[in-house]
């Protein structure tokens, strides 16, 4: 997967774009996904959170957009959290097309291989995990 205008930060929770850092465990929430059958895309969007130390974030909320996908897997959210966890990542990173059914394990996200799966986890165990050609990061102001 190349990514267009963005990268991952180091810790798993993170974006890094146009010199800016953005917090996405704590300061937006996961809203939407959009399956694109027709031209093969998924787009995930995130807007910023209306917690008191998430005012400060310089974007609204952003999407991600991922062009000729060739895998995408969810899995399930468990039903002892509260549906606000929905909302809330708990971690991301790359992880290996040989451990698919893999949504605990967290890799190092710049020790990553052009052909790796990316997986979002969310605090309520819910996971997405897909496999496009590109990344795209769109922000809302």
């Amino acid at each position: 997967m190349r990514l267009e205008n963005f990268e991952f930060g180091y810790d798993n929770i993170s974006i890094e774009w146009a010199g800016i850092y953005l917090d996405l465990h704590n300061c937006f929430d996961f809203t939407e996904l959009q399956y694109h059958t027709l031209n093969q895309s998924v787009t995930l969007i995130w807007q910023r959170s209306n917690e008191s130390w998430a005012r400060s974030t310089p974007i609204s909320g952003f999407k991600l957009i991922f062009n000729q996908v060739t895998y995408l897997q969810m899995i399930p959210r468990d039903p002892a959290y509260p549906f606000s966890e929905d909302t809330c990542l708990r971690d991301l990173s790359f992880v290996p097309q040989t451990e698919r059914d893999d949504f605990d394990n967290v890799y190092d996200i710049k020790g990553r291989s052009e052909t790796d799966d990316l997986k979002f986890v969310f605090q309520s165990e819910s996971g997405i995990k897909l496999c496009s050609r590109t990344a795209t990061f769109i922000a809302f102001e």
